[in-house]
């Protein structure tokens, strides 16, 4: 969400949830992630573990405290359309230690590229967590706030480390966007299958929350790399090249209906761009 809010913007979103627990004022970015991490043990204090504050995140590498943080990945949704419920398969990883250096070189590479990017990443990811799966590379879930699960491959290239942090923060901003203001009006009426829409990233039909996220993450993922990475077929492997991205986003928006804009609130209105939610 860097690309679509900024960083003030964020920076006041996440502010303004921590003020609805504490009213303390903050003096740096270290500051606002304590309190942010605060204010999650307090919404979600089933994942709460005993772990110091660090600029980077920190990787949670013993069983007991992975299957607490792993347990908000398994909760069962009507809105899961892909079992998203059952993706870590298996929490023992090997090399989990390097892994995690690869991707604080990657917070450290986006850092020296675009600095506001880098302080949101290390504000909103408190954990890392490595756990097997035969179907994803990781992500994010609204029950784990705070929270990255990866299962990364030596084929991973430095570009894929980047982007998928950028993936997966966009996830997390936007679910504290909707903490805040928002983002359905009619959630039972989200899950049906007539109401899906189209798919920015896995190009078929979903949910429309999972359609919404998709269209940030392409959109954000598309601006980084315009910005800061290479098209090129041999630097990254997990996200579509710009073509496929930019195609992606423009099916998502023409797959989007008025019945569609009547589910979701004026805040998704602005987040897309009010002049172009009342093309639709």
């Amino acid at each position: 969400m860097y690309y679509t809010l900024g960083f003030k913007q964020n920076i006041e979103n996440i502010i303004k949830l921590i003020s609805t627990k504490e009213t303390n004022k903050f003096n740096s970015l270290l500051e606002i992630k304590a309190a942010l991490a605060r204010y999650i043990d307090l919404v979600q204090h089933q994942n709460k573990i005993s772990f110091p504050i660090d600029e980077l995140p920190v990787l949670v590498s013993s069983l007991d405290l992975k299957s607490v943080l792993a347990g908000a990945f398994s909760v069962r949704s009507h809105l899961n359309d892909l079992a998203q419920a059952s993706m870590i398969e298996n929490l023992h990883f090997v090399d989990e230690m390097k892994y995690q250096q690869r991707l604080h070189s990657a917070i450290c590479l986006i850092e020296s590229q675009n600095i506001q990017l880098a302080s949101l990443i290390k504000i909103v990811f408190r954990y890392t967590i490595f756990g097997k799966s035969s179907r994803v590379h990781g992500g994010s879930s609204s029950n784990a706030l705070g929270v990255l699960w990866l299962n990364p491959t030596d084929k991973w290239t430095e570009q894929d480390y980047c982007e998928f942090l950028v993936h997966e923060v966009t996830h997390q901003l936007l679910f504290l966007d909707e903490r805040i203001h928002g983002h359905y009006s009619q959630y039972p009426k989200i899950s049906l299958k007539e109401n899906f829409a189209f798919s920015t990233i896995l190009k078929r039909s979903r949910p429309l929350d999972k359609v919404i996220h998709s269209y940030f993450v392409g959109l954000n993922v598309l601006n980084y790399r315009k910005d800061n990475g290479r098209d090129e077929n041999n630097s990254y492997t997990l996200h579509p090249s710009i073509e496929h991205l930019s195609k992606g986003l423009e099916d998502t928006r023409n797959s989007l209906t008025s019945t569609h804009w009547s589910l979701m609130t004026n805040r998704v209105e602005e987040l897309f761009g009010i002049p172009y939610a009342r093309t639709i």
